[in-house]
């Protein structure tokens, strides 16, 4: 039976990755009420209680379908690589923002954002600070990361300064 749970997750998840509902509200209570489902039926079968922890982690996996699928992958680049430093909402309030000097950047500062082209925020992430004479201490991404990865990550930095 538990591996049944898994599989309707499974199969629930690559439903709405490939846009098969079409109301996003009813996906993501759909996705929640699929989860609380299976982690009830999981605790039934084994006899062991999630704790309030692993229940909060397989809840916060719903889609933030506010964002474009680009946006959607550039956060997902983003809080992999550069939420350490940036913070996970930008500010430049990361795990490392305390150890670094100058601290990373401010990316949810609109004055600042706005002044930047896509491609200057782009050229930032391809060359690293000191390809654009900023701290050196942000590295170069262009080897780790495609073009298309990128921009996509630009399309996420844009959205934190709205």
């Amino acid at each position: 039976m538990k591996k049944m749970g898994r599989f309707y997750i499974f199969a629930f998840t690559i439903s709405i990755f490939f846009g098969c509902h079409e109301d996003q509200a009813n996906i993501e209570k759909e996705s929640s009420l699929a989860i609380a489902d299976t982690i009830q039926q999981e605790q039934s079968d084994s006899g062991e209680t999630k704790t309030d922890e692993a229940k909060s982690t397989l809840l916060s996996t719903r889609i933030n379908y506010k964002l474009s699928y680009s946006a959607r992958q550039g956060e997902r680049l983003y809080h992999q690589y550069c939420a350490v430093c940036h913070g996970k909402s930008g500010g430049g309030d990361g795990f490392n923002a305390w150890n670094l000097q100058p601290r990373p950047r401010d990316l949810t500062d609109s004055a600042y954002m706005n002044v930047l082209s896509d491609e200057r925020i782009a050229e930032a992430i391809r060359e690293g600070g000191a390809g654009v004479q900023k701290s050196e201490l942000m590295p170069a991404w262009g080897n780790t990361f495609t073009k298309t990865e990128i921009n996509q990550l630009v399309s996420f930095i844009r959205t934190l300064s709205k």
